[in-house]
């Protein structure tokens, strides 16, 4: 049976995340193991992998880890490049009260997922209206 997790992801990736989509991940630290792992489970059919983080050693951990479930992963040449070149933009990078914001909404492919699971921290949102769906945990994020 699905987890009530599963249940509730499933829907919202199906129509954006057919076979052959593209996962970009920012920030190739802890969290985004954990990522890989459920979207193992509630999406096996995304088969592409773009990782950006700023320390080459954590990019080539993530490789290794996900090599087994994807068909091509690859390093993005910046965040820009990974943000215009995914279906699903997972956005998991470390919040400090400087953080800069690398990712530009504009840069989205128009029908793309964003999970900004790091509460937008690295993400400049010039105009969120640009969104026709936002889901959130808690109503201080909208």
């Amino acid at each position: 049976t699905d987890s009530p997790l599963q249940t509730f992801v499933t829907p919202l990736l199906h129509p954006i995340a057919l076979p052959g989509s593209t996962l970009g991940i920012v920030g190739c630290g802890r969290q985004a193991y954990a990522h890989i792992d459920l979207l193992r489970v509630v999406a096996p059919w995304i088969d592409k992998l773009i990782l950006w983080s700023p320390r080459e050693t954590s990019i080539a951990a993530l490789t290794r880890y996900a090599e087994p479930d994807f068909v091509s992963i690859r390093r993005a040449s910046s965040p820009q490049d990974l943000v215009e070149s995914s279906d699903i933009v997972l956005s998991s990078t470390s919040y400090t009260s400087n953080s800069r914001r690398l990712l530009q909404a504009h840069w989205l492919k128009k029908s793309s997922l964003v999970l900004a699971v790091d509460l937008k921290s690295s993400w400049c949102f010039e105009n969120e209206a640009c969104f026709d769906l936002k889901v959130t945990d808690a109503h201080r994020h909208i």
